[in-house]
């Protein structure tokens, strides 16, 4: 399993941490997914890729099952405190965003504050690993609701789920 490019301390603590099992719909494939979605976004907007990489892996960090867990967002935003320092880094501005948008990614509505819009779209493009096609009304970014920024992430949870399967639509 391939560690985060900027954060593999986190990264490893995380794994080593993480109560689910690392095949979960919630595990490190999804950490990676949403990595490579945040990429995407933050190249089309102005959302901080330093958050959108922190978020991909502390999001869903405290995660005690698969199913409903409402408290998993705000337990990781204040197990942040703890990390911060140890395990990574970041300016006060980006801890803030940070800690913000990992506590409300579960019920956040979509928002028109660029890097937490998109903190939250980078998850959201990824429910097609539980067979939820992304809807736009959810998403913040234009270029979140592009139909072909939902087909290329809709791509991302298939081909891992049936590798060798052919991209569906454009990308």
């Amino acid at each position: 399993m391939q560690l985060s490019e900027n954060f593999p301390d986190l990264h490893a603590f995380l794994l080593e941490q993480f109560q689910l099992p690392l095949s979960s719909i919630h595990g490190p494939a999804h950490w990676a997914r949403v990595g490579r979605i945040g990429q995407r976004l933050a190249a089309h907007s102005t959302a901080d890729p330093v958050v959108l990489e922190l978020f991909s892996l502390l999001h869903d960090s405290r995660r005690k099952n698969d199913d409903w867990d409402l408290e998993h967002g705000p337990a990781a935003a204040k197990a942040m405190l703890k990390w911060r320092g140890q395990y990574f880094d970041c300016t006060d501005q980006q801890f803030e965003v940070l800690q913000y948008a990992v506590q409300h990614h579960t019920t956040g509505k979509p928002t028109d504050v660029v890097t937490i819009g998109a903190c939250w779209d980078s998850d959201r493009l990824d429910l097609m690993r539980v067979g939820i096609r992304p809807d736009p009304k959810y998403l913040s970014l234009p270029h979140s609701r592009e139909e072909s920024t939902i087909l290329w992430a809709i791509n991302q949870s298939l081909q891992e789920m049936y590798p060798g399967m052919e991209e569906i639509g454009e990308v």
